[in-house]
């Protein structure tokens, strides 16, 4: 394996040594000694011509150094890093250079700020110090005011990245893997400084043919065409209407909208024939299609994706320029090889992730699968209906592992929806750059071209309405996948599909795949038994209702859950059958346990009692001002009102009078372990600041619409609430607060969240 695949070899000990360092408690420096060990006995061993030796010991040596490459990048290594000047929010002036392409997104900007320096007041005097690191600015504003390379200043308050959030998706996590760490919130540009990159390069240049693309799909598509010509072509998806985004999305057809390997192969493709005319050597059409390749990268705003598609794409192109033959196995792990040596975090990567399984999946898959119809490879049927199958088929079966893993679901008819949509997009990208010449060419030539281009992606939505509207169904895996074996699941997946394509020829491998599923199905059972007197895994569902929120708290084993109600207001549809039944049909529940109010107004009780009555809760527990108001309702003959019995709380004898709730007359509080917390007020008080524990992480959840000032959020935040979730958030104009380090922020930050903007959310938690 050495001589036939070096890459593939050292690939893997660099693979090893990143996972080693994130998972072991270990310093960085822990691998310092051991590396120089390695590169020492690699060196003795080629001075002793034992090449086979030293090249396993250089390869451990790479591992090793990645292993403490990646190391330094998560810890933040250095007095001046940003890790450690910024420890808790601060307010500062910030100064750096904008480190990547802003990416785009519905209703926000998101900016990363490689930071040079950062002012801040220490004893009421303002202090200069030099920073490393990098910075999130989220702008609440669609803008291109910045771009790749701009100097750029501003005031604003700075909130460290703490890992190890309380929803299921670490987004502190994701964070620091990709070298930031704070984020800062501001609502538009305009009190930003910025000292624009110099008009000449190749960015510059770069930019302009993006613009100029742009305004040719403009010119000759309709506006929905435009966009997902923009999307398709060069990734841009923020003007593609939401309807749509979302069927892509639920067909599995969502990587057509990230530009990816496919997008490049049919790029070159592309120009292949647009050279062909043209009496070009090898070595010079090489040169101009590697100049394609890295323009079109540029375009895409150096999407990790095409990146990677675009150095595989390169090493390919300069091989045959070279006349060298290559092996794929190689080129694929080369290239793999070139990207974590120099980003180690990249391997956490889901992109990367399908990218490189799909590769090898499609290079060790197929042709096995090919040799089974070799007698009718020249048929017309194989070439166009079979092939296609039998790619759709693989680059299906070995991405849905990661896909399940990381997304928690996957659809059940994306097989079928890339089989007719992908083909559909690759013609509609080959389009696109045809209407993109022929506007190029003649203005009028590419009108005609746009209007064909228009009807084909018009067919496009079509049929993607057919295979990724509401009705189609879609299996969650998330009761799978959070499970604790659940990562040894997916390679034991994996190593089963190697197998099942190698007994193909190979009678060996028939056996040990046998062996290998008996081993599997003996650790799911003992699993599945253990798991049975074990805890489980659940979950909070936050929406908003009319006048306040609503709480379901579920496990994952369970079709039962419990409803938290507060704030709840009488309108004049009932609010059970509009509102509270569709929601639990909703989220699966059939079932009610306990149906706790914290607080509603009188004429919305009714509604309350009769979603009790009608559901057949275990338990109606109310706080204790709302007792009289309920018993003058009950008193009345509707008959569908709940009549078992109620439950006042609020007074000390009910705060732990059902199990995993504390009662109390303004809050109610989850407590699911010592570590974690969620409180449920009707509204902020006094209380709230005073009664929070900064040792456990926490979920408050306010029913009111608030208007908090940063003072009120940053006090939350560090007594302990690393979220907060308002029924309705109302953001307060600037106020005059005597203390200059609670300067009211014009915009919140992501802990704080609106339902009433951002629709229902949901937690994950273990019970």
């Amino acid at each position: 394996m050495i001589r036939s695949h070096p890459s593939v070899f050292v690939l893997a000990l660099v693979v090893i040594g990143i996972a080693v360092a994130d998972r072991l408690p270990l310093s960085q420096y822990f691998y310092l000694p051991f590396t120089a060990i390695a590169f020492g006995a690699a060196l003795m061993a080629l001075a002793k011509r034992r090449w086979a030796l030293a090249a396993v010991l250089s390869a451990l040596a790479l591992g090793l150094v990645s292993a403490f490459h990646f190391g330094m990048e998560m810890s933040g290594v250095g007095v001046h890093h940003l890790k450690r000047v910024i420890a808790e929010p601060t307010l500062g002036h910030v100064y750096g250079r904008v480190a990547d392409w802003p990416e785009l997104r519905h209703g926000r900007t998101e900016i990363i700020i490689e930071l040079d320096s950062l002012e801040v007041l220490l004893e009421s005097r303002p202090v200069a110090r030099p920073v490393r690191g990098r910075l999130l600015l989220k702008v609440s504003d669609t803008t291109t005011a910045v771009q790749r390379g701009d100097r750029v200043a501003f005031r604003a308050r700075l909130y460290p990245v703490r890992p190890g959030g309380t929803a299921g998706f670490d987004y502190d996590r994701y964070l620091v893997l990709r070298g930031v760490f704070a984020q800062a919130y501001l609502p538009s540009l305009l009190n930003v400084w910025v000292d624009k990159r110099p008009t000449v390069g190749i960015l510059p240049l770069v930019d302009r043919l993006r613009t100029a693309i742009r305004l040719s799909l403009d010119r000759n598509l309709s506006p929905p065409a435009a966009a997902l010509a923009r999307g398709f072509l060069i990734g841009e998806t923020r003007d593609i209407p939401p309807e749509i985004y979302r069927m892509f999305r639920d067909s599995g057809t969502m990587h057509l909208l990230a530009v990816s390997g496919s997008n490049v192969a049919l790029v070159v493709l592309f120009f292949m024939w647009v050279l062909r005319p043209f009496r070009f050597g090898a070595g010079p059409r090489s040169a101009v299609l590697l100049a394609v390749i890295a323009i079109f990268a540029g375009l895409s705003y150096g999407d990790p994706s095409v990146i990677r598609a675009s150095i595989m794409a390169g090493l390919v192109i300069g091989a045959r320029m070279l006349g060298r033959s290559y092996d794929l196995n190689n080129i694929v792990a080369a290239t793999a090889l070139l990207i974590l040596l120099v980003e180690p975090a990249q391997m956490f990567d889901v992109g990367f992730q399908l990218s490189f399984v799909t590769a090898w999946g499609l290079i060790f898959i197929m042709p096995r699968l090919a040799a089974l119809f070799r007698e009718y490879h020249e048929r017309t049927w194989y070439r166009w209906l079979v092939f296609p199958f039998l790619i759709a088929l693989v680059a299906q079966v070995v991405s849905t592992p990661i896909v399940a893993y990381h997304f928690d679901r996957f659809p059940v008819i994306g097989l079928a929806a890339n089989l007719v949509i992908v083909p559909m997009v690759s013609l509609g990208v080959v389009g696109i750059l045809l209407l993109l010449v022929a506007d190029l060419i003649w203005p009028l030539l590419g009108a005609f071209v746009g209007s064909l281009l228009n009807l084909w992606l018009v067919a496009v939505v079509a049929v993607l309405r057919i295979l990724g509207g509401e009705n189609i169904p879609v299996w969650n895996t998330g009761h799978l996948m959070d499970a604790p074996f659940s990562l040894p699941g997916v390679l034991m997946i994996y190593l089963l599909l190697v197998l099942a394509v190698v007994a193909l020829s190979k009678g060996w491998a028939r056996k040990a795949a046998l062996a290998v599923v008996a081993v599997a199905a003996n650790v799911v059972l003992v699993i599945a038994v253990a798991g049975a007197f074990s805890g489980s895994e659940g979950r909070l569902d936050i929406e908003k209702v009319p006048g306040g929120a609503a709480v379901l708290v579920q496990s994952d084993r369970s079709s039962s859950a419990d409803l938290i109600i507060t704030r709840l207001s009488r309108k004049t549809y009932p609010i059970d059958e509009r509102v509270f039944e569709p929601l639990l049909r909703r989220r699966g529940i059939d079932k009610l346990g306990r149906l706790i109010v914290l607080a509603s107004d009188y004429d919305a009780l009714d509604d309350i009692l009769r979603l009790a009555g009608n559901w057949s809760v275990d338990s109606l527990l109310a706080g204790r001002g709302l007792a009289s108001s309920i018993m003058d309702i009950r008193a009345g003959t509707d008959s569908t009102l709940y009549r078992g019995e109620i439950i006042f709380f609020g007074g000390r004898s009910t705060e732990s009078v059902t199990r995993g709730y504390r009662l109390g007359e303004k809050v109610i509080r989850l407590g699911v372990d010592p570590t974690f917390r969620a409180d449920i007020v009707d509204r902020i008080s006094p209380e709230i600041f005073a009664s929070s524990t900064p040792e456990a992480k926490g979920v408050l959840i306010v029913g009111e619409r608030w208007s908090p000032s940063a003072h009120d959020w940053i006090t939350l935040y560090r007594s302990g609430y690393d979220r907060i979730v308002c029924a309705e958030f109302e953001q307060p104009g600037v106020s005059a607060w005597p203390d200059l380090e609670f300067e009211p922020d014009a915009v919140p930050p992501d802990f704080v969240t609106d339902l009433s903007r951002t629709g229902p959310v949901r937690i994950s938690l273990s019970f």
